[in-house]
């Protein structure tokens, strides 16, 4: 899966406190990126809706089913981040992991299509 224009986006949007470049590993089916981040944001201090945005991203455009997880990580003082000869000091980086998840069975599917109800704990008299 091509990351481009999810780390476009990231950086577009968070005004460049999010790097447009990643590392990327897969074993066997788990995809883990690290995204580095330069700044933290003061009114978001773990990123919550950047990380909420990339897991959306992922689902939408993996190929399949995909459980995903994304972390906001600090990093020591001191830390750097390189890609292509460049150093960008990061505080930070946005952990990005998804794994295929096998197809549902036709029960399954049938399952999602029911209301569920809510639970309600009993009331106690006082």
């Amino acid at each position: 899966m091509q990351l481009d224009s999810l780390l476009r986006s990231l950086a577009s949007v968070s005004g460049g406190r999010i790097l447009p470049h990643c590392e990327q590993t897969t074993e066997d089916d788990v995809t883990k990126v690290l995204i580095p981040v330069a700044r933290q944001n003061s009114g978001d201090m773990k990123d919550v809706a950047m990380r909420r945005f990339a897991k959306d991203w992922v689902k939408r455009n993996a190929p399949g089913r995909v459980g995903v997880e994304a972390r906001f990580v600090e990093l020591g003082v001191g830390v750097s981040f390189y890609h292509a000869g460049e150093e960008y000091p990061v505080v930070a980086q946005i952990e990005i992991t998804w794994w295929a998840k096998p197809e549902k069975s036709e029960d399954e599917e049938d399952d999602e299509d029911e209301t569920p109800r809510p639970m309600h704990s009993p009331k106690r008299k006082r």
